[in-house]
């Protein structure tokens, strides 16, 4: 039976009650950390544990009921060539938010708060093996979570309308979970994230959601690298 009475215990575990403990504890040590080469490298490693322990019983759970992984994306779709131009809007609209971010901070820096996500971004090279870490993480175990469960969660196999609350709940819960980032990251993980529940329900595949949130997020950290500090 899907959704059982342990799916329901971790949406809201998973989907509120640990996203607003984990920012709040966040948002209230920002106020006193200042972001070192140090600190974000711990920040790296933390993420990627606390997020590979909420994939690894989201995964428990799905196999105590015996539910086939294919239902949960593990499957490789060839309806990616229908949903190129989704996902190269999805890559293009980010990567040209980061880079106009980081050109408004080198312009800007008074403006560029603790909480804003480019305090998360390496600066130097040698930043980017730990930075890898939780590129890889993100992508493998928030998609897990947060598509292969949630907007599963929320979709009727019987129904054959557009699974709206399916696309629109989970990506409200994926943008909460970063709102110790500011407002503005909140918006834009939101959109972000409608665009990928969006391909994960075309494709059916969370191959191509993982791979395209990795390209994403490590991108951004390669950006912040690469671009010539002022």
């Amino acid at each position: 039976m899907y959704p059982a009475f342990s799916d329901h215990v971790l949406l809201w575990i998973f989907g509120l009650v640990l996203p607003f403990l984990s920012g709040w504890q966040s948002q209230s040590k920002l106020a006193f950390l200042h972001f070192s080469e140090a600190t974000r490298r711990k920040f790296y490693f933390s993420n990627s544990l606390v997020l590979g322990a909420m994939a690894a019983i989201t995964l428990l759970n799905w196999l105590w009921h015996k539910r086939n992984f294919e239902e949960m994306g593990f499957r490789q779709s060839q309806l990616i060539q229908h949903y190129w131009p989704l996902a190269a809007l999805i890559l293009g609209l980010y990567l040209a938010d980061v880079v106009y971010s980081i050109r408004n901070a080198q312009k800007y820096p008074d403006l560029l708060k603790k909480e804003d996500f480019m305090a998360f971004l390496p600066e130097r090279w040698r930043e980017i093996p730990a930075y890898s870490v939780m590129c890889i993480s993100a992508a493998v175990f928030e998609e897990i979570v947060f598509r292969g469960f949630m907007v599963t969660y929320f979709i009727d196999p019987a129904s054959t309308d557009i699974p709206w609350i399916a696309i629109f709940f989970p990506a409200i819960l994926f943008g909460m979970a970063h709102y110790y980032q500011g407002l503005a990251a909140v918006l834009k993980i939101f959109v972000l994230s409608l665009l990928l529940a969006i391909l994960f329900i075309q494709t059916k595949s969370l191959i191509w959601v993982m791979i395209i949130h990795f390209i994403i997020d490590f991108s951004g950290g390669l950006i912040a690298v690469v671009l010539p500090k002022k």
